[in-house]
Formats: C-alpha cells, structure tokens, sequence
C-alpha cells in the first residue's frame, strides 16, 4: 500500500472509500489489507463488504454461508447497502444459495427502508 493512501485515510469513512475503490480497481490485498481490521473492530460497512468479498471470491475463496452471514450481520447493524447486496445475492443466486425473489424483494425494500435508494421497489 502506498504511502499516500494510508495519508489521505483520516476517518473510517475515508478507509471504506480506500477500501471500495482497491476492490473497483482488482487491488484485493490492499482492499483487505484495511478491510479485516475494520470488521473485526465492528464496522457495519466494513462487515458488509467483506461479505461481499466472499460472495464474489475477491481475495478470499467464494464462500455463500460466509457471505451471507457477513451480510446479514452489517443489516442488523443498520448497513443499508448490506440489505441491498442481499437483495441482489437472492435475486441472482450463487453456489450453495438458491434464487429467491421473494427473499430478494424483502431485502431490497428493507435497503430502501433503511435509506439506500439504488431504484428497486
């Protein structure tokens, strides 16, 4: 990691916008690298993103339970975007986790209720 990046990180919000533009850009170990430490701190964002990680195999090995327990943990505290993520992980599917549209819809309109506004009903 550069110096740079670890400059320019003054809040956690700042190391979740660090950490979401590694993972955009293929940077996993880097993504990672700030990522854990803010989740076992307890993050919700951060917890939700790892979930992601591991629903998208990025820097970790593909792992459904994992993900969608990392997932449900960042809504249960309070991560709109973790919602979201889950709607889309159940409209979709993956390996171990059957499409669900009714899970899905729930999830997308609990993202909406909590805030997130991505344009699904």
């Amino acid at each position: 990691m550069e110096a740079k990046d670890l400059e320019e990180i003054k809040s956690v919000q700042d190391a979740i916008e660090v950490v979401s533009q590694a993972f955009s850009d293929g940077e996993y170990g880097k993504a990672l690298l700030l990522l854990k430490p803010l989740a076992d701190e307890g993050v919700a964002e951060a917890i939700g993103l790892l979930g992601v990680a591991y629903q998208r195999g990025a820097g970790v090995d593909v792992d459904a339970d994992k993900a969608v327990e990392l997932l449900e943990k960042a809504v249960d505290m309070g991560d709109a975007i973790a919602a979201y993520n889950l709607g889309v992980l159940y409209q979709n599917g993956m390996e171990g986790i059957d499409i669900d549209m009714a899970v899905s819809q729930r999830y997308f309109q609990l993202a909406n209720q909590m805030g997130a506004n991505f344009g699904e009903e």
